[in-house]
């Protein structure tokens, strides 16, 4: 069933397009010298965007558009379809950040040959990999859950980049508490995808919540994973209470 989604993207035109920015994104970002400048671009973020918002907050209502929807609502396996296409949107952001990151490897290891003696900065780098999995991911099952309950693909593109956006604003909102809008400050997608090299600094800091030191690596990734499963759990209850009903 996922395979048959990802040719189906493929053989469209949206596909093709989204194949071209992939490699002409690789292409433009082999001239860099150094892998952890490469993996943090801003330019490369912006264009991991776009594919995954394309794919994603189309990933349900392209099937309205040509009311293929009421065919699968109708059928057997309607929740396989409907839990295939989350599956998808689930581990395209990694399919397609991980042949990134294996293509500026292999550019990087060809170039300055294997690292010596950098253990602390490998361990950045995975810090820095893991938190933008779980950022690409999260944004794609958002979106294709705004897919699902969207009508149209403009309306679905809308509402994502909404919420992209969404905890950015938060911290323009003054009258919430210090330590929320400390949290927000970081834990924010349109800082983590233009700045990613801020949140390491901070990960080996304490923060303080209800008059308690928490270390702030369990504050920020326990939000990011919270609300990866939220979204998850939200595209289910979709399936369930809406779409099916």
């Amino acid at each position: 069933m996922i395979i048959w989604e990802l040719k189906k993207i493929f053989k469209c035109k949206m596909g093709l397009i989204i194949l071209s920015l992939f490699v002409l994104n690789s292409i433009a970002m082999s001239f860099f010298k150094n892998f952890e400048h490469r993996i943090n671009s801003p330019l490369m973020s912006i264009i991991m965007l776009i594919i995954i918002l394309l794919i994603s907050s189309n990933i349900y209502t392209s099937e309205k558009i040509s009311n293929v929807d009421n065919i699968i609502l109708s059928s057997k396996n309607k929740f396989n379809v409907l839990y295939s296409k989350l599956t998808l949107a689930i581990i395209l952001p990694v399919i397609i950040y991980g042949c990134y990151l294996g293509i500026e490897f292999l550019t990087q290891l060809f170039q300055c040959g294997l690292p010596i003696n950098e253990e602390i900065k490998s361990i950045n780098l995975l810090l820095k990999i893991g938190t933008m999995t779980l950022v690409f991911i999260s944004i794609s099952v958002f979106a294709s859950l705004f897919s699902f309950i969207s009508s149209t693909s403009l309306s679905s593109i809308s509402t994502s980049l909404i919420f992209l956006s969404l905890g950015k604003i938060l911290t323009l909102a003054k009258f919430l508490p210090n330590t929320l809008l400390n949290i927000l400050s970081t834990v924010n997608y349109v800082d983590l995808i233009f700045y990613p090299n801020q949140f390491i600094y901070l990960l080996s800091t304490n923060i303080n919540i209800f008059g308690k030191n928490v270390g702030f690596v369990y504050v920020f990734y326990g939000i990011l994973i919270s609300v990866l499963c939220i979204g998850i759990l939200l595209c289910i209850i979709t399936f369930k209470k809406l779409l099916t009903r």
